[in-house]
């Protein structure tokens, strides 16, 4: 649907800012309602295959978040109950393993390099060279600063959080920083990933997220 279809009424209260403005329902298409199941449950299948199943309880948490905001903002196209309650599981299913992209490293020691060596005197006395010169063993002990450990879990969930709420108020600058550094503290994770099957596991979830979306179904 384009401006033309809009009533001037629509159009003056869009203009206007005016409170209650509601945008006109867009029906999804019926030609997209299989194509969506299928791009949704292959992506899922694609996508379990490249990076296993969800790890942490906070990755549902915020996919179902996202698809909520989404419905409540309605920026997906109007349909039947049953399949808008079809359409929620498989974007929340499909979501979920996005966010183990970005979410789930768990405990790091990044300073685990941070050790002293200590020097002991090994005892042999089957060796008589030994009795002349020391026999030294030299072994690395892990200082306080090596055990110190830090959940990665959390930082990326903060940063994920910061970045959708930035993109919920539209706070565009502040939402693309915390996006770039929520993929630099996730790269290790990345690259473990089967990007075989990820990358086409995210195409399948790009066309199959799009063809629910209004613009998508627009006249």
């Amino acid at each position: 649907m384009n401006d033309l279809d809009l009533s001037l009424k629509e159009r003056i209260a869009r203009l206007e800012g005016a409170v209650g403005w509601e945008r006109t329902p867009v029906p999804l298409r019926k030609e997209y309602a299989i194509p969506v199941v299928g791009f949704l449950v292959l992506s899922i299948v694609l996508t379990v295959w490249a990076v296993g199943f969800p790890n942490h309880h906070y990755q549902l948490v915020l996919a179902l978040l996202v698809v909520l905001l989404c419905y409540q903002r309605e920026a997906f196209a109007r349909t039947t109950r049953i399949l808008t309650w079809a359409y929620a599981v498989l974007n929340t299913a499909i979501l979920t393993l996005v966010c183990k992209l970005l979410i789930g490293l768990g405990e790091k020691y990044p300073l685990a390099w941070m050790k002293l060596p200590s020097v002991t005197l090994r005892d042999d006395p089957e060796s008589t060279l030994g009795k002349i010169v020391p026999n030294l063993n030299i072994a690395w002990g892990e200082t306080p600063l090596a055990q110190w450990a830090i959940d990665f879990t959390i930082l990326q969930t903060f940063l994920l959080l910061l970045t959708i709420v930035a993109a919920l108020f539209e706070f565009q600058p502040f939402a693309s920083l915390t996006a770039l550094l929520l993929l630099i503290l996730s790269l290790p994770a990345l690259m473990g990933f089967n990007w075989d099957y990820l990358f086409w596991g995210i195409i399948c979830a790009a066309v199959g997220l799009y063809l629910q979306t209004r613009d998508a179904n627009a006249q």
